[in-house]
């Protein structure tokens, strides 16, 4: 019979060194069974090291009857209330570490905002509201029943000094409501990034094209799809409404671009579409930022995720779509351990979540188009463009004959006359 009292957790150690790249067993105090688990980030001993060192939980062992010829150290804490890594991660770090060959602890931290390392939390501030459990019969003067009424229409927005200094109530009137248990002091977590607002950008009317391919993704049982649309054809609309439609069904989705400082458009046209229900995620934000991001999405508060290829790895609920805009963009591979392409990490979520991959290019990457030769993606094409607009002449000039012509440089010589 297994002992309940006795549990064993596998501990991937917070370090560089390739000699302890691998688990390390750890028994689990009997105050902290039923309080830990797979994901959890805690403290170990380790080594002949006094201080302690962190680690993350990669599984539990309840087998009583495990026998050890060493010592087992116990887990010392845990380091958060909650599991940093999701059952999805652990399987995303097995993943490209088998694929990638690459250290357990760089996958681990493709999973994590850098910040939760060096301590970062949710930024908070103090802000009134309205106390729903008491009921308010008199409010006596006027100062007091402006305030309140300011209060219930702007509930848990203004701190107290912003209150009294930018909306010139009272501090007295504002104290006596609190003394008095009418209003009340609540924390609210502040974001520090992502809080532009763009216009409203409504549905625009689709092409017969745009038709057949939302058609075909929403539809079809094919879980990955190449759309080859040449430039103008409105695949960013397509991508807005294959999102809408996930959403609408309680899924969240990943849309990914190659360089997000590129791309503000594209931003715009998502931010205008969904609002505060985008995550942006990209290698430019700044520690804090990026925890911010990382925990909206955690929290379930962003369900739609633009960024660069890092955004794969954010903790997502219920994934429904990914979309990777210009696929054949280099800038989808890593250069850094792990050395992962976000094409081939979106596939393996695919499969993993059973979630709908889309892949949309006007020069699709060659890879991807002989997946589509051997049946992996479903190729849609696009060939006219939005509004009937005419793509623009082409011309090609045969550099052979310019070399004949002692031009040596770049560019032709009819480039340089229309120049």
């Amino acid at each position: 019979m297994v002992d309940r009292n006795i549990m064993y957790a596998e501990v991937i150690i917070n370090s560089d060194a390739l000699e302890i790249d691998r688990p390390f067993t750890y028994k689990v105090p009997y105050e902290l069974i039923g309080k830990i688990n797979v994901g959890f980030r805690v403290k170990v001993p380790f080594g002949q090291r006094s201080k302690p060192v962190e680690g993350f939980i990669f599984s539990i062992l309840e087998d009583d009857t495990i026998k050890f010829d060493y010592k087992v150290k116990e887990i010392l804490d845990l380091c958060d209330d909650y599991a940093i890594l999701t059952e999805d991660n652990i399987k995303m770090i097995l993943f490209l570490r088998k694929k990638y060959l690459c250290k357990f602890i760089d996958a681990v931290r493709l999973m994590i905002p850098v910040g939760i390392m060096n301590g970062s939390k949710n930024k908070k501030k103090k802000v009134i509201s309205i106390n729903r459990e008491i009921e308010v019969n008199e409010l006596g003067k006027g100062n007091y029943i402006n305030l309140y009424n300011f209060i219930v229409n702007n509930n848990g927005i203004y701190t107290k000094s912003e209150l009294t200094n930018d909306k010139q109530f009272s501090l007295y009137a504002l104290n006596k409501l609190i003394e008095k248990e009418i209003l009340k002091i609540d924390e609210q977590v502040v974001f520090r990034y992502n809080t532009r607002r763009y216009e409203n950008d409504s549905n625009k009317l689709l092409t017969e094209e745009q038709e057949t391919c939302l058609n075909i993704i929403l539809n079809e049982p094919q879980l990955k799809y190449l759309i080859k649309g040449v430039t103008g054809s409105g695949k960013t609309e397509v991508y807005i409404r294959l999102v809408q439609e996930m959403l609408s069904q309680g899924k969240s989705a990943i849309v990914l671009v190659p360089e997000i400082s590129l791309t503000p458009q594209m931003i715009e046209r998502f931010k205008g579409r969904f609002g505060e229900n985008v995550a942006l995620f990209h290698s430019k934000l700044n520690d804090g930022e990026r925890f911010d991001e990382w925990y909206r999405v955690k929290e379930g508060k962003a369900r739609l995720v633009i960024g660069a290829r890092s955004a794969l790895f954010l903790p997502l609920q219920n994934l429904g779509l990914i979309i990777i805009d210009e696929e054949h963009e280099n800038t989808y591979k890593s250069e850094h351990n792990p050395k992962y392409h976000a094409r081939e990490v979106s596939e393996f979520i695919c499969e993993l979540k059973n979630c709908k991959l889309v892949l949309g290019t006007a020069t699709p990457n060659i890879e991807s188009y002989y997946k589509v030769l051997k049946g992996e993606y479903k190729l849609i094409e696009m060939h006219k463009r939005v509004n009937g607009n005419k793509m623009p002449e082409m011309q090609i000039i045969d550099i052979r004959e310019e070399l004949k012509n002692k031009n040596l440089s770049l560019f032709s010589a009819k480039l340089l006359e229309e120049l």
